[in-house]
């Protein structure tokens, strides 16, 4: 079965095996390698809501497996185990002091496989990061209390619901 399973837009429920069969191998093909946006950040920042939504029409990962590629379908009920643990910092003040000493992310997070970067609705003003570490099949069901422990590593006060999920 397959490691890492995307998606070609969040607006699209269907998930595809990655060719990736390592974290390093995801992480140089889907996350150091940035989605090129039609428009530059302070284009994107310029936009009404809706026009933003559109803009964000990009490639996404997730955190579970799925029996088969494609699968139809993020529903729970269907995902195998994980094999990363994705976190959102949306907190400008929990983000900023990983954005302004990222220094501070290797030496909580060092001993795990990982990558960090800036979202695109990041600003200086209210930065927001995602954090994406390496998991060894974590069972679906273990997965909420596996983003509360990267958070508490990374000594963040709370765990978005969404990075739960």
């Amino acid at each position: 079965m397959a490691q890492y399973f995307i998606g070609k837009s969040v607006t699209s429920h269907t998930l595809v095996a990655s060719p990736a069969s390592t974290f390093r191998d995801f992480a140089q093909q889907f996350i150091n390698l940035p989605v090129p946006l039609s428009v530059t950040r302070d284009e994107y920042h310029a936009m009404s809501k809706a026009e933003k939504a559109k803009a964000k029409l990009v490639g996404y990962v997730v955190a579970a497996t799925f029996p088969k590629s494609p699968w139809e379908g993020r529903k729970i009920e269907h995902a195998k185990a994980c094999s990363s643990i994705i976190l959102d910092i949306d907190d400008a003040d929990d983000a900023r002091r990983f954005v302004e000493e990222p220094g501070l992310l290797v030496d909580a997070l060092g001993k795990f496989n990982f990558a960090a970067y800036q979202t695109i609705s990041s600003t200086p003003a209210s930065p927001r990061i995602r954090v994406i570490v390496e998991a060894d099949s974590i069972p679906v069901e273990r997965y909420p209390d596996a983003t509360l422990t990267v958070g508490q590593i990374m000594g963040l006060p709370k765990v978005t619901r969404e990075s739960a999920v």
